[in-house]
């Protein structure tokens, strides 16, 4: 703790700042009562800001507060009487002007650097001396090829007129005609027009190079100009500036316009027949029914020709429901619930063996059995197996899994692993497979879910797989990974 500073000492250095202490020393950091030496008044600095910041008498350093009955005399010598006290000099003041009786909101620091509070009174004040004679204002606007219907003003008030040029009654100010802005609008765009316009070669030229004949006269590149799409054949009426821009000019080849008789040719194409005439709206697709799998489908024209199969039931992108549950019947597996999508594990009973089984339904189409007792391949769920935790040093890595036993060491799980340095910590025997993977599921879910731990290890490093079921040493440990399992198997895993 550092040590407190000598009352005596701190009284002896602001005497030789030139304050003279009224009170005596508390700390460093608190306000204390001095007398300023140089202007006589009283002050309230720190003795850290005077020693550490070089601060001071606000008053002598011109930081002090202004004193309400200063600003007030200020005010008045500047033609303006205070209709409420005074804030500070950054805020806006409600003041009446003397001259000319406007209630205006001056800041005080604006009339203390020379400015002047009053907006009427200060535009008079610079209007009046410098103000055009009529004759002198109408000289300048003739010249601009405007002619004044009204006498003349001030500079900034719109000026009733009529445009030599085009006879439209135009209202320009003064200052923007005399500024080289132009007195009447019309004219100025059709100048700008002319001046921007496109020479006519140069736009037929760039229309045939961008796929388009002309049939018309070029006018404007604003303005639709009918041309023949050297792609489709069909009249189309883009503009030069879209085309310029990037934009497309044909909405046949961009899918935006219906060609009815070409769309309908390749439904039929497609067995697929209309039921309406033409597509209410592009977005909301053409109301049609599929001959093949007799379903009304709902056809989008961007994806008919871009050559994409228009129903999709028979091209697999959708299924229906009750064709799903017809699929599951047809390979023994009855659904118990019911169908979500075919990527998400659909809960079945398999009546070859009454097991409760949850395969997807684009593995069943794909010609997957469905049911991991009966699956020829992989792991018997139906015989006795284990649970096993096993590290690798080299690769500071855990790892759980489950595997049958079995008589052929090349079909067993666990010495796959060993054979590549990894070594036994623990086994959990079970009566069955499936008791022992469904543990292991719950392990694993326990921690990638809750604790959050990703696998460690990537495909390559384990050839022989297995790598989506590893942990790093410095995550966890032995011990924390043989309760967790403990856990599962008692049934006191918390989910």
């Amino acid at each position: 703790m550092p040590k407190k500073l000598d009352p005596l000492e701190a009284e002896n250095f602001m005497r030789q700042k030139g304050f003279e202490p009224l009170e005596p020393y508390s700390s460093s950091h608190a306000k204390w009562r001095c007398l300023c030496k140089k202007c006589g008044k009283e002050i309230t600095p720190t003795y850290n800001g005077v020693r550490n910041l070089g601060r001071g008498c606000a008053f002598c350093g011109g930081t002090a507060p202004n004193d309400p009955l200063a600003a007030e005399k200020l005010m008045r010598d500047a033609g303006l009487e205070p209709l409420e006290p005074y804030k500070s000099a950054l805020t806006k003041w409600k003041c009446r002007c003397l001259q000319c009786g406007a209630i205006v909101y001056p800041k005080y620091n604006s009339i203390q650097q020379g400015r002047g509070g009053c907006v009427t009174c200060g535009y008079v004040n610079r209007e009046e001396p410098n103000k055009l004679t009529n004759e002198e204002a109408e000289k300048v606007m003739l010249k601009a090829r405007v002619k004044p219907l009204v006498p003349y003003e001030n500079s900034i008030t719109p000026w009733k007129s009529i445009c030599l040029v085009c006879n439209n009654i135009v209202t320009p100010t003064y200052s923007s005609v005399s500024s080289g802005q132009g007195a009447c609008i019309k004219c100025k765009y059709v100048k700008h027009a002319e001046d921007q316009r496109i020479p006519e070669a140069e736009a037929i030229q760039f229309m045939i190079e961008s796929g388009y004949k002309p049939l018309e006269p070029y006018k404007s590149s604003k303005q639709k100009w009918k041309s023949e799409c050297l792609r489709c054949s069909r009249t189309v009426s883009p503009k030069l500036s879209s085309l310029r821009s990037g934009e497309g000019g044909c909405g046949y080849c961009s899918n935006r316009i219906v060609d009815v008789s070409a769309a309908k040719r390749i439904l039929k194409e497609n067995k697929v027949e209309p039921l309406e005439e033409k597509p209410f709206s592009l977005r909301k697709g053409w109301k049609c029914k599929c001959l093949r799998c007799e379903r009304t489908i709902q056809v989008y024209l961007s994806n008919l020709y871009r050559g994409s199969d228009p129903c999709k039931y028979c091209s697999g992108k959708a299924v229906d429901p009750k064709s799903a549950e017809k699929l599951m019947r047809s390979v023994n597996l009855i659904p118990l619930e019911p169908y979500t999508d075919q990527r998400h594990k659909w809960k079945c009973l398999h009546t070859v063996c009454n097991n409760t089984v949850y395969p997807m339904y684009a593995s069943v189409r794909n010609g997957g059995g469905g049911c991991m007792f009966c699956a020829e391949k992989g792991m018997d769920m139906n015989i006795p197996s284990y649970l096993y935790l096993i590290e690798n040093e080299n690769q500071t890595a855990f790892k759980i899994g489950v595997g049958n036993f079995t008589k052929n060491p090349r079909t067993d799980r666990l010495k796959a692993h060993m054979r590549q340095k990894w070594r036994v910590l623990e086994i959990w025997k079970f009566d069955s497979g499936a008791e022992a993977y469904a543990r292991e599921q719950e392990v694993l879910a326990h921690i990638r879910i809750n604790l959050k731990l990703p696998p460690f290890l990537s495909k390559p490093d384990m050839p022989q797989g297995g790598w989506t079921e590893t942990l790093e040493h410095e995550e966890t440990s032995h011990l924390a990974l043989k309760g967790i399992v403990e856990l599962a198997i008692e049934g006191e895993l918390s989910s």
